[in-house]
């Protein structure tokens, strides 16, 4: 069994591919910082409180609104058992959405 602090066993980085307000051409041009999480360690929790670059999409949108659908601790990333993929679940206490491709996860799913 993982401890919290354990490293993945492989890299992962969940890259950001669309941003209300900014073409695909304005996305791609921000630097990496700003569009890539890079995974570190298992579990990971998502979300304002823990990655600034929240903040740095909204700003770059010019639309401060989209921060406030961003909760501060918005989704907990863990490992399947055999470290192959990632699991996402959204620990959100609000209604904030949050999309793993255009599918939903509702608060509480993973």
């Amino acid at each position: 069994e993982r401890s919290p602090s354990a490293r993945p066993r492989s890299s992962w980085v969940l890259a950001c591919t669309h941003v209300e307000g900014l073409t695909a051409g304005q996305l791609a041009e921000l630097r990496s910082a700003v569009r890539d999480i890079h995974v570190t360690q298992m579990p990971m929790m998502l979300g304002r409180l823990h990655q600034n670059q929240f903040e740095a999409l909204v700003k770059a949108a010019e639309r401060p609104k989209l921060a406030t659908f961003i909760s501060r601790a918005h989704g907990r990333l863990e490992a399947d058992p055999d470290g192959t993929a990632v699991l996402l679940t959204n620990v959100s206490p609000s209604n904030n959405p949050l999309y793993v491709d255009d599918y939903e996860v509702l608060p509480g799913q993973t």
